[in-house]
């Protein structure tokens, strides 16, 4: 009499091929994970960036539109409506803000020093008529510290003021010189880079 098993095991044939396919779907669910990181971090990257572009805008514009500014442009100052704006540069050496543009030998058009733009309550606007030094402790910095300002500039036709800056994810996100109308680009290889460009025309209603 011959008696047969019914309980019968994988071969080793299946064991490899299950095997196979759950490292498989491991490896799968691991780069969708991964994905959706890089996908997170970069969106959250750019509302920064937008949402302090707006703001920047959204104040210059408000002051602009409604008071007779003092902009000195080699001082890098704007005095407005008891509000004097100031960019580029802190120092890493001395934690003031030198407000000067420092050189630059390889002629990337970048600041060797962090780009940075501030507000200081000034109601009768003193500080454009001085290139001292501004105490950080009297600044607020309305760009954020995860955001880098590539670019800020103004000019100015009769009444009208135009208003451009291009800010950036900082560090070693940081966009770089390209030939785009902007005058930057991210490095394809950089995933978690972004940029933005604002410009906006203004109207001063007091000349």
């Amino acid at each position: 009499m011959i008696r047969t098993n019914p309980q019968r095991g994988f071969t080793l044939v299946e064991l490899l091929l299950a095997m196979t396919f759950i490292a498989f779907l491991l490896l799968f669910i691991v780069s969708a994970i991964l994905q959706a990181t890089k996908l997170y971090v970069k969106g959250q990257a750019i509302r920064q960036i937008n949402q302090s572009g707006r703001q920047v805008m959204t104040s210059l514009k408000d002051d602009l539109r409604y008071a007779k500014p003092v902009y000195v442009a080699d001082k890098h100052r704007l005095c407005v409506s008891g509000t004097t704006y100031i960019w580029n540069t802190e120092s890493p050496a001395n934690p003031v803000f030198l407000n000067k543009y420092t050189s630059d030998p390889i002629g990337t058009g970048l600041s060797s020093t962090p780009l940075r733009f501030v507000s200081v309550k000034d109601p009768l606007g003193a500080l454009c008529l001085t290139s001292d030094p501004i105490d950080p402790s009297r600044a607020s910095d309305i760009i954020g510290a995860s955001v880098t300002l590539l670019k800020f500039s103004l000019s100015q036709q009769g009444g009208l003021w135009q208003v451009s800056l291009i800010l950036s994810t900082n560090g070693d996100n940081t966009a770089v010189p390209g030939p785009t109308p902007s005058g930057y680009m991210c490095n394809p290889m950089n995933e978690f880079c972004a940029f933005g460009d604002f410009t906006t025309t203004v109207y001063t209603r007091k000349g």
